[in-house]
């Protein structure tokens, strides 16, 4: 029924048809022909890891999610076993360029910081991979610095105050 409904121009409910079949790849890609970005995404999250489009599926989720500016939990945790596999070709690379943008853009650094690590080990002069590294170890350093600065001063601040309590 989904591929009768694709061949007739009905790609909005070849979707539904395709999810409720249990074919989250091919529902995917049927919202994004109609637009609707956020049901491509749930799709593309439901692909089984051992789906030999499921990379593919990382792919895609990543970015939409990033055309959305949006990163929800379920697509960290989809996204956990190609992250662990690291990139494989040039399509990875940019995937993951991608995914260390969205991350920084959520204030995810380490998660960053993890994805640029692994491009850097792939191909190390890809894009500004290696200064995007840097500047985020730096802003690290320099906000872990400042934040244990901060917490001496405010244990001080503490011994002050009942030093001075009768």
């Amino acid at each position: 029924a989904a591929r009768v409904a694709q061949k007739m121009g009905k790609q909005g409910q070849a979707g539904e048809l395709y999810a409720e079949g249990g074919l989250p790849f091919e529902a995917g890609h049927c919202f994004i022909e109609v637009g609707d970005t956020g049901k491509a995404i749930d799709s593309f999250v439901r692909v089984p890891r051992a789906d030999k489009r499921y990379r593919d599926a990382c792919r895609e989720a990543i970015r939409l999610s990033m055309s959305l500016q949006s990163l929800a939990f379920q697509l960290e945790h989809f996204l956990g076993k190609v992250i662990q596999d690291g990139p494989i070709d040039a399509q990875d690379l940019e995937t993951f360029y991608l995914l260390g943008k969205l991350y920084e853009k959520h204030d995810l650094i380490e998660n960053s910081k993890e994805v640029l690590r692994k491009i850097i080990v792939k191909q190390p002069g890809y894009r500004d991979t290696k200064a995007r590294l840097a500047e985020l170890e730096n802003e690290t350093t320099q906000g872990t610095a400042a934040a244990f600065e901060r917490v001496l001063k405010e244990d001080e601040s503490f011994r002050n105050s009942e030093r001075r309590v009768p």
